[in-house]
């Protein structure tokens, strides 16, 4: 089973604690500081159980931020200040 779990850009930034859904019942799972959209997590034996096995499958969890639908004040003026003194360019090599 995969499942896309909504992280704040704090969450992903600083690290979280999240509880996330599974087919037994929430669990914590631990997210490390820097964390990426399209993370994936795997969570042995929270996916379905597999037919004829005693053992159920794997949840893959996969990390998706998500920003405020208006990103305005102190938020927007610090990361136009952060990106001015730190140009980053995620698409370095594509060209």
């Amino acid at each position: 089973i995969r499942l896309d779990m909504p992280v704040t850009l704090t969450e992903a930034m600083m690290g979280a604690k999240l509880k996330v859904p599974t087919l037994y019942g929430p669990v914590t799972l631990s997210i490390p500081e820097n964390s990426n959209t399209g993370t994936v997590f795997r969570l042995k034996g929270k996916g379905l159980p597999q037919q004829g096995l005693a053992d159920a499958g794997d949840l893959l969890v996969t990390l998706s931020v998500r920003l405020p639908d208006k990103t305005q004040g102190p938020l927007a003026d610090a990361v136009r200040k952060w990106e001015a003194n730190n140009p980053y360019n995620p698409r370095k090599g594509m060209e």
